[in-house]
Parts: C-alpha cells; sequence; structure tokens
C-alpha cells in the first residue's frame, strides 16, 4: 500500500476493508488513521463497513454504481437499481462506502486529457506554402504577411491577412492562413469563420487542412460534439491529411472511463 494516497484523496474501499478487517502492517494502519482524522467521509465508511454483515454485496452496489455511472456518461440506456434492495443495504454510513467507491470513478474522469491539454498537444501551425525569396523583401502584401507567419508573429500575420481579404474576399490562401493565425493567438471562433470561407473556396487549395483545423477550433472552443463530428469526417476517408491523428484524437475525446 505505498500508494495509498497516489490516486485520490480519499481511501479505496479495499483499503479501508483491509483497515477494518485489521489485515494491514503497522505503517499502513497508522496511515489510514492519520486520513480518517481529517476525512469525515472515510471514517463514515469505515463505520458502514464494520456494521455491514454482507460487505459483498455493498462491492456488489458499488460495481453496480459504477456501471451505471459508465452508461450515463456515454448516453446509453441503463436498467436502474432496485430501489428497495438499495435502501435495504446502503444505511447512511454503507452510503458512505458508495462515495469512496466512487470517488476512484470521478478520478478517473477527472484525470482525462482536458480539451486545452488535447488541442496542445496535436495543434501545430500549417507550414507557409507561399513562395518567399529569402535576402531579399517581400514584394506584395501576401509574402509581407506570411513572413510575419513564418517569424512566428500571428497576430501581425494576421492583420496583414485581414487586409488582404478586405480587398480579396476570393483568396483562399489569406482565409486559411487566416484561420490559422487565429488558432495560434487563440481565437478559436474568429478562425471557424476563416476556415468555413475557406472551405467554400472556388478551388480545392486547403480542404482537407482546413477540415482538420476546423475540427481543432471546435475543440479549442470546447464544442466537443463539432469537434467529433469533424474528426469522424476526416476517418471516413481512405486517404486524408491527418487521419492518424483524428483517430488518436477521437479515441481521446471518447475513451472509457474504465481506461
Amino acid at each position: 500500500m505505498s500508494d495509498i494516497f497516489s490516486s485520490t484523496s480519499c481511501l479505496t474501499l479495499d483499503q479501508l476493508t483491509a483497515y477494518v478487517e485489521d489485515r494491514l502492517s503497522a505503517h499502513e494502519h497508522h496511515e489510514v488513521e492519520k486520513h480518517l482524522i481529517d476525512c469525515e467521509l472515510c471514517s463514515d465508511a469505515v463505520e458502514g463497513i464494520a456494521l455491514s454483515t454482507d460487505r459483498a454485496n455493498i462491492k456488489k452496489m458499488v460495481h453496480g454504481l459504477k456501471s451505471d455511472l459508465h452508461d450515463r456518461l456515454h448516453n446509453r440506456p441503463v436498467l436502474s437499481l432496485p430501489r428497495k434492495k438499495f435502501w435495504r443495504i446502503a444505511t447512511i454510513p454503507v452510503a458512505a462506502v458508495v462515495l469512496v467507491g466512487l470517488a476512484s470513478i470521478l478520478y478517473t474522469v477527472l484525470q482525462k486529457p482536458s480539451t486545452d491539454a488535447l488541442f496542445s498537444r496535436y495543434f501545430e501551425p500549417y507550414p507557409n506554402t507561399v513562395p518567399l525569396m529569402r535576402g531579399e523583401s517581400p514584394s506584395g502584401r501576401l509574402e509581407w504577411a506570411m513572413t510575419e507567419y513564418e517569424a512566428a508573429d500571428y497576430a501581425a500575420a494576421l492583420s496583414m491577412l485581414q487586409e488582404i481579404i478586405t480587398s480579396d474576399p476570393e483568396n483562399t490562401t489569406a482565409h486559411f492562413y487566416a484561420g490559422v493565425s487565429c488558432l495560434c493567438i487563440d481565437q478559436p471562433k474568429q478562425a471557424i469563420g476563416y476556415f468555413q470561407r475557406t472551405s467554400q473556396g472556388s478551388t480545392d487549395e486547403f480542404q482537407e487542412q482546413t477540415r482538420w483545423y476546423t475540427g481543432l477550433s471546435y475543440l479549442r472552443g470546447r464544442q466537443l460534439d463539432r469537434a467529433e463530428a469533424i474528426f469522424r469526417e476526416i476517418i471516413s476517408y481512405d486517404h486524408h491529411y491527418k487521419k492518424e491523428e483524428s483517430i488518436q484524437l477521437l479515441n481521446a475525446l471518447i475513451q472509457d472511463i474504465d481506461g
């Protein structure tokens, strides 16, 4: 039990049961008692375990609630637990045991990669595709904008790209890189607008890339249903830009809480 406090601030049902049944080493027993002094929930759980004459049923109830929670989190219909049986077992102290059991589940859910962490893991600015003359001053506004983009000054690049779009609303390249620049400076809502106009362009240029970055924009904006739909669309193709990453990201978004 060296990892006794490694997962959550509360003890597990097995740890509490071992304490009640005097199956801990002297050190482990001392550590549990220190925790019980400050944790009313675990103290009530210990009382519930001690009072229970059928500990196997307590475990079954916790397991049933875990399955119920799992199904509800995945929006699947579930069978309700029989109310009479539940209240016959779950006195107030024993209910504390159930809460301790669910603590580990909630910890697992909270330990899922956050949307921010997923975005940071998978987002990177798309490489510049506009030819630039190295060592020479840019000859046009788009070249100037992409020089700033390559220098990672995305706010300056965006400002220049917006000027280009104002005078040339059909410039697919400007729309696409404006969208990426918005993502770089944490403006996912604005990025989505630019990517939508890119996808509506008259050419196929950047279409696959736009799909990927649109999914990332929804992810960054925490519109997870829309992000999931985009990544599912990407993986439906035989070949697509960032298909493998889309599979990984989708799995991370919908992963089982049981790990």
